[in-house]
């Protein structure tokens, strides 16, 4: 976007005073906020200024998030690309480079780096990154563009899974971007890299052990107690999933029969406990 094109989006009155003191979020009852500003596309770059007019830099705009506008840049014409990334990337690399000892570290840490809503962890050749605001998600591609060319990365992956991605409004998923040709089985062992693929697979094990058999969990006093710790097992269980690409997992991999053991006890609990639901919030006193 060209900086003369970036739209101006003004503070309401008396609203300014945490931008000077050096906070990187404007919240969204801090903007005067017109209705042509709900169509911008979340992400996008704005210039953000003082009722006073007083001008706070550049900011990415999400209008359908509590933190609606997260600063880029003092420099309300900042040009934000691959050559501002890079930018941000050498300072954060030369401070690492002066604390850590080794090249396993988390290399950006979001608006302590000027990066806000962005994490990259480093293992050695392989970076993860986390882009948790909608801004940083449109920014990704240039962003692995920068990172390889400053570091001798062998893959860069993007994991987009995590809860603050929901805040706003953005899908989660994971993503491998190879600096070179990767063959499936390098890829594999990336993945195993990056995410502890034993430790998903011995959860869904555990799920499989705990539920299993001809009358699981038979100490509980009904279906309806089975299907609450059902559901809630389930819950932590996928919420702790990364959900890899089913071609870097392996072939026995436990999730699918995890899954189909969850469907059909959910199934066979449903027709008792939903009654049982019922009788119990009839019987709450209000």
């Amino acid at each position: 976007m060209v900086a003369l094109d970036r739209p101006r989006l003004r503070l309401n009155p008396n609203q300014g005073r945490r931008l000077r003191a050096g906070t990187p979020w404007v919240y969204s009852n801090e903007i005067a906020m017109q209705p042509e500003y709900r169509q911008f596309p979340p992400g996008g770059l704005v210039a953000i200024e003082g009722d006073d007019g007083t001008r706070f830099g550049t900011f990415m705009f999400n209008p359908h998030s509590l933190i609606a506008a997260r600063r880029l840049d003092r420099d309300p014409a900042a040009m934000i690309d691959a050559d501002w990334l890079r930018g941000r990337l050498r300072e954060a690399i030369a401070l690492r480079e002066r604390v850590c000892d080794t090249p396993f570290h988390r290399l950006v840490h979001a608006e302590g780096d000027r990066l806000p809503g962005l994490i990259v962890d480093r293992y050695d050749d392989v970076a993860v990154v986390q882009a948790n605001s909608a801004g940083m998600d449109l920014l990704t591609p240039l962003l692995v563009e920068a990172m390889t060319a400053l570091l001798p990365l062998r893959a860069v992956v993007a994991r987009s899974d995590s809860p603050a991605r929901r805040q706003e409004g953005l899908a989660e998923n994971v993503t491998v971007f190879t600096a070179q040709h990767a063959k499936p089985t390098e890829a594999a062992d990336l993945a195993r890299r990056a995410f502890d693929t034993a430790a998903i697979a011995a959860r869904y094990q555990d799920f499989l052990e705990k539920w299993g058999g001809r009358a699981p969990q038979a100490s509980l006093p009904d279906d309806l107690a089975r299907q609450l710790v059902l559901h809630g097992d389930w819950l932590d269980l996928v919420r702790q999933d990364p959900h890899l690409p089913a071609e870097l997992l392996a072939e026995d991999w436990p999730a699918i029969e995890a899954e189909q053991l969850f469907q059909a006890l959910a199934t066979r609990y449903r027709e008792i406990a939903a009654p049982l639901a019922a009788a119990a919030v009839e019987s709450i006193d209000l």
